[in-house]
């Protein structure tokens, strides 16, 4: 009867639910599928790939149309005739008239402007593709991070179900020793605080398992009552680990070509632009302003543009622009130490967390013998129960440590597989 208290009181407080199972791969699809960040920045990048595409198609003719029309309510007049005879006034010109124009125009020389611009636009489309590269790699490496997390956490829930069933068997023991008349109420006391201590912890563990899988749901855009069930499993992995240019770094080098372009740009400035300009020209009139007869056109000719500012500024803005190209470079210089550096520590990291997942795991086995020896004996009486309570204890702290330890150890190699930009990142636990 008081198991279907508690199962009700569950239903109660948990509210209709499902269960879906989840691997690592479906984590990380869901999670790239509900990232807000991902969709943003693939935006910036199509912008960016339009306007470079916009940049190159500055190299084709231009082609402009003009029209215009236009009624005036007098034009001037001209009189002629002899003397003593009559005058002849005639009006030069319509008081109506209308032009068209079609015109094509072409650069031919600009000192380099429409090539650098183009490669400017380049760089910053390829620069925003390295930053959407840099932020799948966030969603990828916080999905693993939470998957783990969460399994880490149901592996405590493991261990303090196992506690609970010891201590359950314990407390038995004892009470039937008791009405036996060989246990005094000291040992039931104590059987009884043990196993109550471990029902605390088993309900901390699945509070923990309740958080985790929390995170984990909003990260991946589930319903807020869908119950995860993890399907990967966590194993010793001894696969090699291979390095990738950080997209971050990739991103960082494309900044300096742009910044490069931007001051090719601004030298481009000390030369002429030469231009080509063609077209056909139409109207009544059209040349001539006193004729009243359609008239047309066409026309070619070369242009050539060529200013200064006798202040300097040029120079002076190609000197801020190689200014900007050395800023860059140095802070790609100290971004890619920093990732060494971040490289180098995850790997000792790594290294510690593999070596305490071995003693821990170690320390699990001989906790273990430890407490089927003391059972026996404690069985056999030659042990009180308070002893046997203690190495139990130990038997529960070990396995909580190594459960942790597993988990540590893979999330140690997640941050190691990050800094090195490994693709094995994506690849299942």
């Amino acid at each position: 009867m008081k198991s279907l208290v508690v199962a009700f009181a569950f239903l109660v407080v948990s509210g209709p639910g499902s269960a879906r199972e989840l691997s690592f791969r479906e984590a990380i699809d869901l999670a790239r599928e509900h990232s807000d960040r991902l969709k943003q920045q693939q935006e910036v990048v199509n912008a960016s790939d339009a306007a470079a595409a916009a940049a190159r198609a500055a190299r084709w003719p231009e082609l402009a149309l003009i029209a215009s029309a236009r009624v005036v309510d007098d034009v001037p007049t001209a009189e002629f005739g002899l003397p003593g005879g009559p005058f002849i006034v005639s009006e030069l010109g319509s008081t109506e008239s209308w032009l068209g124009d079609i015109g094509l125009s072409l650069p031919l020389f600009t000192g380099g402007r429409l090539s650098s611009a183009i490669d400017a636009a380049d760089a910053v489309a390829a620069y925003e593709t390295a930053l959407a590269a840099a932020s799948d790699r966030d969603v990828v490496f916080a999905t693993r991070v939470r998957y783990l997390e969460r399994w880490r956490a149901d592996q405590q829930v493991r261990a303090a179900e196992a506690a609970v069933r010891r201590a359950g068997l314990i407390r038995d023991d004892v009470d039937r020793m008791a009405a036996a008349g060989v246990a005094d109420s000291v040992m039931v006391v104590e059987a009884a605080l043990t196993l109550l201590n471990a029902e605390i912890a088993l309900d901390q563990a699945r509070s923990a398992v309740a958080i985790t899988n929390i995170e984990l749901r909003i990260l991946l855009g589930l319903e807020s009552t869908t119950e995860l069930i993890l399907t990967d499993t966590i194993f010793a992995d001894t696969r090699r680990a291979d390095a990738s240019p950080r997209p971050e770094l990739t991103a960082a080098g494309f900044l300096i070509d742009r910044v490069a372009a931007e001051a090719k740009i601004e030298r481009s400035n000390w030369w002429p632009s030469l231009s080509l300009s063609a077209g056909y020209s139409f109207g009544d009139p059209n040349r001539d302003q006193f004729n009243r007869d359609f008239d047309d056109y066409l026309y070619a000719g070369l242009s050539v543009a060529w200013s200064f500012n006798v202040g300097g500024q040029v120079s002076r803005t190609v000197a801020a622009a190689e200014a900007r190209r050395r800023a860059a470079t140095y802070s790609r210089d100290a971004l890619a130490e920093s990732f060494d550096r971040e490289v180098r520590v995850a790997r000792q990291r790594l290294e510690l967390a593999e070596t305490v997942e071995r003693n821990a795991r170690n320390r699990l086995d001989l906790t273990e013998r430890s407490f089927a020896l003391a059972q026996a004996q404690f069985d056999a009486g030659t042990i009180t129960s308070t002893r046997l309570l203690e190495i139990e204890a130990t038997v529960t702290a070990a396995a909580a440590e190594f459960a942790t330890a597993r988990a540590d150890r893979q999330l140690a190699r997640t941050r190691y597989l990050f800094a090195l930009g490994s693709p094995q990142l994506e690849e299942s636990l």
